[in-house]
C-alpha cells in the first residue's frame, strides 16, 4: 500500500496497478491478477475492510486488472461493479456469478461525498473494446487504464529510460489502435490534470503534461503521400525468390514504393514494422510437407488486425508437387478477414518466361486493384 494523496491510494501488486479512492463513500480502481487476490486484499485492508467500500471501478477487463474481482465479490456481495456495458458482460465471464451492476456513461458521474468526484471518459479498443478511463475532479487526478502505462519501475520524470519504456508501451500495447488513441486524446484534452495513475508501471505525478503531449503525438496518423507495398517470401530452390522479383517489379512500375523481405533471412523487427504499416501485402511461399512454409505463417501470424483490417494482399509461390502452400496461406488470410486477391499464383518448380510474364500480369492487375480500394 502506498499513500498517493490524502484520499487517494496505491493498493495494486507487482505488474499491475490498482487504486482506493476515499470520500464518505469508498471506489476501489481496478484489481490484480487472480494469483494476486490475497496480496491486493491486504493492501486493501491496510486502510479499510473490503466489506465497507461502495464501489469497483473496471477501466477495462483484461484479467491482469480485473482477475481479483472474484475474491473482492466473495468478501463484499454487495459491493457495486463499475464498468462499460463490455466491461460488465467480461465481468459475469471472469467471475463467473452475479453482481450489483453499474453501467458507466460517458461523462457520468459518481458523487462519493467530500468533495470527492469519480467522472468516466469511454475510450473503447485502448487496448480492449470495454476500455474507459476514470477522472478525480477534486484531484485532477486521471485513472487512465493500459493508455500512459508502462513496463518500467521507479518515478516516471523525464529520463531517457523511463521515456522509452513509456514509448516502447505505446508501440506494443496502443499503436495498433492508432485511431482510437487520437480521439482518446481529444476526449482527455478536456480535462484538466495533474497526475496520470495508469494501470501498468510508473504513476505519472509531475510531468503529465509533457506526457499527453508525446502520446498525442504520438497517436497522430501517419501522412503518406506513396503507396507502399511489402513483399515476404521463402524460396528453397530460387524459383519464389524469382517470382518475387517479377512481382517487386510489377508493384514498383505500378506506383507502389516496395520494400522486400526474405522471410527466413530479415530482420524480424523490420519484417513486423513494414507488415503493419503497408498498404498493399505480398506473401510468397513453396510447399513443403503439403504446408506452407513456416517463416510466412509466422509472418502472418502478426499482422495487426486493426490497423491492417481488409488490407490487399496477394499470394505466390512455386511447388513441386501439390500446392498446398499458397492456398493455404490465401485461405488463411481470408479467415483474417483481409482481402486476398483471386486465386493464388502458383506454378511447378523454376517459373518459365511465359509463367513469369503471367505473374506480372496478375500482380498488374492486383496492383490496379489494391489502389483502388485503398
Amino acid at each position: 500500500m502506498r499513500k498517493l494523496r490524502d484520499n487517494i491510494f496505491h493498493v495494486g501488486t507487482a505488474g499491475s496497478n490498482a487504486y482506493l479512492v476515499k470520500g464518505e463513500k469508498t471506489a476501489l480502481i481496478d484489481a490484480v491478477r487472480e494469483e494476486y487476490a490475497d496480496i491486493y486484499i491486504q493492501n486493501i485492508e491496510e486502510i479499510m475492510p473490503v466489506s465497507e467500500i461502495d464501489y469497483i471501478i473496471f477501466n477495462h477487463t483484461e484479467p491482469n486488472c480485473s482477475g481479483a474481482a472474484g475474491k473482492i465479490l466473495e468478501i463484499n456481495p454487495d459491493i457495486e461493479v463499475v464498468g462499460t456495458i463490455a466491461a460488465i458482460k467480461n465481468l459475469k465471464e471472469i467471475t463467473n456469478t452475479t453482481f450489483n451492476e453499474h453501467i458507466a456513461k460517458n461523462g457520468a458521474v459518481i458523487d462519493l461525498g467530500n468533495g470527492a468526484a469519480l467522472r468516466f471518459c469511454i475510450v473503447p479498443n485502448l487496448n480492449w473494446p470495454d476500455t474507459m478511463a476514470t477522472y478525480s475532479e477534486n484531484d485532477r487526478v486521471l485513472f487512465s487504464g493500459d493508455i500512459f502505462g508502462s513496463n518500467y519501475i521507479g518515478a516516471a520524470d523525464n529520463s531517457e529510460e523511463y521515456n522509452d519504456a513509456l514509448k516502447a508501451y505505446f508501440d506494443d500495447i496502443i499503436s495498433p489502435f492508432k485511431p482510437f488513441a487520437a480521439k482518446a486524446m481529444e476526449k482527455i484534452s478536456l480535462f484538466e490534470i495533474d497526475a496520470v495513475y495508469p494501470s501498468r508501471g510508473a504513476v505519472i505525478e509531475n510531468n503529465a503534461d509533457a506526457v499527453i503531449k508525446k502520446y498525442a503525438e504520438w497517436s497522430k496518423p501517419m501522412e503518406r503521400t506513396v503507396k507502399t507495398a511489402s513483399v515476404f517470401y521463402v524460396s528453397e530452390y530460387g524459383y519464389t525468390a524469382a517470382m518475387a522479383d517479377t512481382v517487386c517489379a510489377a508493384l514498383s512500375e505500378s506506383g507502389f514504393e516496395v520494400k522486400r523481405f526474405n522471410a527466413a533471412e530479415c530482420d524480424e523487427a523490420e519484417m513486423l514494422r513494414a507488415l503493419n504499416a503497408s498498404d498493399a501485402l505480398a506473401f510468397g511461399t513453396h510447399t513443403i510437407n503439403r504446408n506452407a512454409a513456416k517463416p510466412i505463417l509466422n509472418i502472418i501470424s502478426s499482422l495487426d488486425l486493426v490497423s491492417m483490417n481488409a488490407a490487399p494482399c496477394m499470394v505466390f509461390g512455386s511447388y513441386g508437387w501439390s500446392g498446398e502452400g499458397i492456398h493455404i496461406v490465401h485461405n488463411q488470410l481470408a479467415m483474417m478477414r483481409l482481402k486476398p486477391f483471386e486465386k493464388p499464383f502458383g506454378c511447378i518448380l523454376k517459373p518459365s518466361r511465359e509463367t513469369l510474364g503471367e505473374l506480372e500480369r496478375y500482380t498488374r492487375k492486383f496492383a490496379d486493384r489494391a489502389l483502388t480500394n485503398i
